[in-house]
């Protein structure tokens, strides 16, 4: 679903996504809530992914969103100190954390193909 950044979530999105995937239509409402709360982390945070996986309806009807996952734009973190705090180094590659300390971008990579990236930062 395509989602036009200057409009946000609209409730119509939200309502033909929740018939795409075949949810009760009973459950439309919390899923439309959880969708736009969704959306919101997705903007506020500077993601550049946010997921809910999986989506359950609980054995007393009720829809929740059990996991998720959220991955930041590195080169937006200066805006959120608190985000940055929160990282987990332990799922990323020693070469990648090595680099951040000297306000490098690097991104490893099989084979021999290498991306070395700055960074501006507009503070």
């Amino acid at each position: 679903m395509h989602i036009d950044p200057l409009l946000g979530l609209r409730d119509y999105q939200t309502r033909d996504i929740a018939a795409g995937i075949d949810l009760p239509r009973e459950h439309w409402k919390t899923f439309g809530t959880i969708a736009r709360g969704l959306w919101q982390a997705y903007v506020d945070c500077d993601a550049t992914l946010a997921e809910i996986n999986p989506l359950v309806i609980t054995a007393d009807n009720r829809l929740l969103a059990v996991d998720g996952k959220m991955l930041l734009d590195d080169n937006a973190l200066f805006l959120h100190p608190d985000l940055s705090e929160m990282r987990d180094l332990d799922v990323e590659a020693d070469s990648e954390i090595e680099a951040r300390k000297y306000g490098l971008s690097f991104i490893k990579l099989d084979g021999n193909i290498g991306c070395m990236v700055t960074a501006l930062d507009w503070r």
